[in-house]
């Protein structure tokens, strides 16, 4: 693999599971920053090296990884140029218009390079307790090079070793994409958990459907947030299209149309059943 010496700045799920994944494949060293001493001790634990200094972690990496929450990247940036070196920088952020536009605006005008990525591969669960090696294995990752060149098929060969399935999008194209695939998925579990669960009662009385319909809005609402923000033209655009969907179900049930409901349903059913 080209690169050999990794840096990954954040121990959180993604962050952690890359690191387990490079080193039960034994792909290379992986060393963890992370802001708080209690982070770092299970991932010390684990085997890795790992601090709170910025430049320790980062000095002679190859490869530099963001894994925090989005909103942390810019000022990383303005770290990792101040300390300098020969090293790529991707990320693993579930938005890339907003980071293309900053960190990676930051570190390309600085003379680093930056190639935005984003494997499909989170959990309501976080933190590096619920990391876990083979996380990414068949996961679909996104990568958004500016062009396609060394750097991008050796990063597309890194995440390729993890187990990933990759493709190489346009990173505005990628946000238009996700917010349709997981960010507007993501929102109507919340809707779902915030109707369905109202009265905690009834709702432990629900079966698989219940828990399979609203287990992501158990994520992160701080990271989610920051999501739904950061890409909120696209989500917007989604949102108003199952807002449409919505309403036809509201006039085909109000209308007892039967008929229409069957076929309302057998679409959706048919399109679920292609992704099976």
């Amino acid at each position: 693999m080209a690169f050999k010496q990794i840096a990954v700045l954040g121990p959180g799920l993604l962050g952690g599971s890359i690191g387990l994944a490079v080193q039960q494949r034994g792909l290379g060293e992986v060393r963890f920053w992370g802001r708080s001493e209690e982070r770092l001790v299970p991932v010390r634990a684990a085997g890795f090296q790992a601090s709170q200094s910025l430049a320790e972690v980062v000095t002679g990496a190859d490869l530099v990884i963001l894994a925090t929450p989005v909103a942390f990247y810019e000022d990383l940036a303005v770290q990792l140029m101040a300390i300098g070196g020969d090293f790529l920088v991707t990320d693993v952020g579930s938005v890339k218009g907003a980071v293309e536009r900053g960190a990676g605006q930051l570190l390309r005008q600085a003379g680093h390079s930056f190639i935005g990525s984003h494997p499909m591969a989170g959990s309501e669960q976080g933190g590096f307790a619920a990391a876990r090696a083979n996380l990414f294995e068949e996961a679909s990752c996104f990568v958004c090079p500016e062009a396609s060149n060394e750097e991008a098929r050796a990063l597309t060969q890194f995440w390729e070793s993890l187990g990933c399935r990759v493709r190489e999008i346009d990173a505005e194209e990628h946000d238009q994409v996700v917010a349709r695939i997981s960010h507007l998925p993501h929102a109507l579990a919340a809707v779902a958990a915030r109707v369905s669960l109202r009265n905690l009662a009834e709702g432990t009385n629900g079966g698989g459907g219940l828990r399979d319909t609203t287990r992501v809005a158990a994520g992160n609402p701080e990271m989610w947030t920051g999501i739904f923000l950061e890409n909120k033209e696209a989500v917007l655009a989604e949102l108003q299209r199952a807002s449409n969907e919505m309403m036809t179900l509201r006039e085909l049930l109000g209308n007892e149309d039967e008929a229409g409901l069957v076929s309302w349903l057998a679409e959706s059913k048919r399109l679920r059943d292609r992704l099976s």
